[in-house]
C-alpha cells in the first residue's frame, strides 16, 4: 500500500512538473511571437515614416524647382520682349520708291524747281506714311512670332521637367513597393522559422522528435534568444 501511494505521489509530481514545463514553454513561445510581432510593427512603422518623408521631400523639391522654372521663364520672357523692342527698329528702312523719289526731289531743289520739288516731297510723305503703317504691322508680327517661339520652347522645357519629375516619383514608389515586399517577406520567413523552432521545442518536451525538420536551429535560436527572457524548461 505504501509503495502504491508513493508511486501515485511520484506520478502526480511528474505530472505537475510536466504541466509546469508546458506552461513555461507556452509562455516562452507566446513571448517570442509577441516580440516578433512587436519588432515587425516597429520596423514597419519606421519604414513607413522614412518613406513618407522621402516622398514628401521629393515632391516638395520638385514643386520648388517647378516654381523656380516658372520664375526663370517669366524673366526670360520679359528680357526677350525688351531685347526685341530694342533690336527691331520702330522706324523702317526706306523702300526703293522712296529713295528714288528723294533723289529726284534733291535734284529738283538743286535746279531751283521748287514747285516740282514740293510735289515730289508730298509723294515722299505719302510713301513714308504707307511704309510706316506696313512696317508697324510687320514689326508687330515679328515680335509676336519671336515671343511665340520662346513660349513654345519654355512650354517644352516645362513639360520635360514635369515628365522627369513624374518618372522620378514613380521610380521612388516602385522602390518603396519593392522594399516593402522584401520587409513583409522577411517577416513571413521569420514567422515560419519561429513556428518550426517552437514545434521542435514542444516535441522535445513531450518526448517526441520531429522527423525531416531542416530548419537551421543555430540561426533560429540566435535570432529569438533576445526576444524572451523566459528560461527554457529543463
Amino acid at each position: 500500500m505504501e509503495a502504491e501511494k508513493a508511486n501515485k505521489r511520484l506520478v502526480a509530481l511528474r505530472k505537475q512538473l510536466q504541466d509546469k514545463k508546458n506552461e513555461m514553454l507556452s509562455t516562452k513561445h507566446a513571448n517570442e511571437k509577441a516580440a516578433l510581432e512587436t519588432r515587425h510593427a516597429e520596423e514597419f512603422k519606421a519604414f513607413t515614416e522614412e518613406w513618407e518623408q522621402r516622398l514628401s521631400e521629393y515632391q516638395e523639391n520638385s514643386a520648388k524647382q517647378e516654381e523656380e522654372l516658372v520664375t526663370r521663364h517669366s524673366s526670360q520672357y520679359s528680357e526677350h520682349c525688351a531685347r526685341l523692342e530694342t533690336e527691331i527698329p520702330i522706324v523702317p528702312k526706306h523702300a526703293t520708291d522712296y529713295l528714288n523719289a528723294k533723289r529726284i526731289q534733291e535734284s529738283l531743289v538743286r535746279q531751283r524747281n521748287y514747285h516740282e520739288a514740293h510735289k515730289i516731297q508730298q509723294v515722299m510723305a505719302q510713301l513714308e506714311a504707307e511704309e510706316q503703317v506696313h512696317w508697324g504691322d510687320t514689326r508687330k508680327n515679328k515680335i509676336e512670332q519671336a515671343l511665340r517661339t520662346l513660349q513654345a520652347q519654355q512650354e517644352a522645357e516645362m513639360q520635360s521637367f514635369k515628365k522627369k519629375a513624374k518618372t522620378g516619383l514613380e521610380e521612388l514608389k516602385k522602390q518603396q513597393k519593392g522594399e516593402m515586399e522584401t520587409l513583409l517577406h522577411r517577416f513571413q520567413n521569420l514567422k515560419k522559422e519561429l513556428d518550426t523552432y517552437q514545434r521542435i521545442e514542444q516535441n522535445k518536451l513531450e518526448g517526441r522528435h520531429s522527423m525531416g525538420a531542416t530548419v537551421d536551429l543555430r540561426n533560429t535560436r540566435s535570432l529569438f534568444r533576445s526576444m524572451s527572457e523566459t528560461p527554457s524548461p529543463a
